[in-house]
């Protein structure tokens, strides 16, 4: 009898790891989803509320944002300008996140607001 039992009970551990593996994994993903999220919302919400006359004099015109504020571990967040003479070009915004062996990027092109939307 108890010969029987321990297979039994080491395949029921096996599956209890196989689910807490995948449970672990997508908490993983939700994780990194909201973290870009947050990301881009700060990036919007400082396109929305800075002036236009302070638009970066870097040669590359990239900004890369400070985001320690929003304790996200092992993040990014940039935002690369149009040229001066291309003022309907839009704002490139790229946020990067992540957790454990997993990593989400998001590249979003913000077009200005007297321009329709472009997807």
């Amino acid at each position: 009898m108890a010969i029987l039992t321990i297979p039994l009970v080491g395949a029921a551990l096996l599956l209890l790891i196989v689910g807490s593996r995948t449970v672990t994994a997508d908490a993983d993903r939700a994780y990194l989803n909201a973290c870009n999220r947050n990301l881009t919302d700060s990036a919007l919400n400082l396109l929305h509320h800075a002036p236009q006359n302070a638009l970066p004099q870097l040669p590359d015109r990239t900004i890369a944002l400070d985001i320690d504020a929003l304790q996200i571990p092992s993040a990014q967040l940039t935002l690369t300008y149009p040229e001066p003479n291309a003022p309907t070009d839009p704002v490139i915004l790229k946020s990067t996140c992540s957790r454990h062996r997993l990593q989400r990027s998001l590249t979003r092109l913000i077009y200005p607001a007297n321009e329709p939307t472009q997807p």
